[in-house]
């Protein structure tokens, strides 16, 4: 049994065989990348047009985090724009229920199983709509309170040393924070479990697996940075090529983090 022990793994699918060889990870990412690379196209412009509402709350809440970070309010809009593709990959601002319909179809992907692009995505998302709007209600409240404050503190941070230790303190919170993101949806929609349970787990694989977590965290930094580095290719990128990337980047990790931790512990 392993740590995680109060869940009940009603919906999880078939997965890899138990005696199967191991696999190198990154020629499993590169090869479901290789032969789902239209299909994650025709996801990442779905979920562009789902989630247009939200993608829209992020620009706005992007534009406001960094205008109290630079002083001049004259901010580079690549940045402006790779952050906003950030708080929606790590589900920090999302639509709930179509999230968890992105989520299913990428897990999927990580699993090597099928996986319809539109129907799944619509069912799963008409199946989670109320946890989901509920996880989508709580993460938008508790992020805009810590990047907010965290921004306030750093604003403030030239006056004291409390003021440092604030910014600190604040800066850990949001990590801490951002790393549960990488798990509430995908825990969500494999197992039947209360909302305080899958922050609760989402929570526990935040600390357990807080070096891969924050390497996950940067690797998507980087990656959202360089590809809207330019304004015209990030205009285009972003409704066809961006959200499915990094969503699968962050689902195929969550994925074998879950399995191992979750799914193989308990049939052991």
């Amino acid at each position: 049994m392993g740590f995680f022990d109060r869940f009940s793994p009603d919906r999880v699918g078939p997965g890899v065989e138990k005696d199967a060889p191991p696999k190198n990870v990154l020629l499993v990412f590169f090869g479901v990348y290789t032969r789902k690379f239209y299909k994650l196209l025709q996801l990442n412009l779905v979920h562009f047009l789902c989630s247009f509402p939200a993608i829209l709350i992020a620009l706005l809440i992007s534009a406001n985090f960094l205008s109290s970070l630079f002083e001049s309010k004259n901010y580079p809009v690549h940045i402006w724009l790779s952050f906003a593709a950030f708080m929606i990959s790590f589900n920090l601002v999302a639509a709930g229920p179509f999230q968890s319909g992105f989520t299913y179809v990428l897990r999927n992907f990580s699993r090597e199983e099928h996986a319809f692009v539109w129907h799944d995505y619509l069912q799963i998302a008409k199946k989670n709509l109320k946890q989901s709007l509920i996880i989508t209600v709580i993460n938008l409240a508790v992020f805009s309170a810590i990047s907010g404050s965290f921004a306030w503190y750093l604003g403030q941070s030239e006056k004291s040393l409390l003021m440092n230790i604030a910014v600190a303190i604040q800066g850990v919170f949001l990590i801490i924070f951002t790393m549960m993101q990488i798990y509430t949806y995908q825990i969500m929609i494999t197992f039947e479990l209360r909302i305080r349970d899958i922050y609760r787990n989402a929570f526990l694989f935040a600390i357990a697996m807080f070096l891969p977590n924050l390497l996950i965290i940067l690797l998507c930094a980087v990656f959202s940075v360089f590809i809207m580095m330019q304004m015209i290719v990030a205009l285009i990128l972003l409704p066809t090529f961006t959200l499915s990337v990094m969503g699968l980047i962050v689902n195929f990790y969550a994925n074998r983090v879950i399995k191992k931790h979750m799914i193989d512990s308990q049939n052991k």
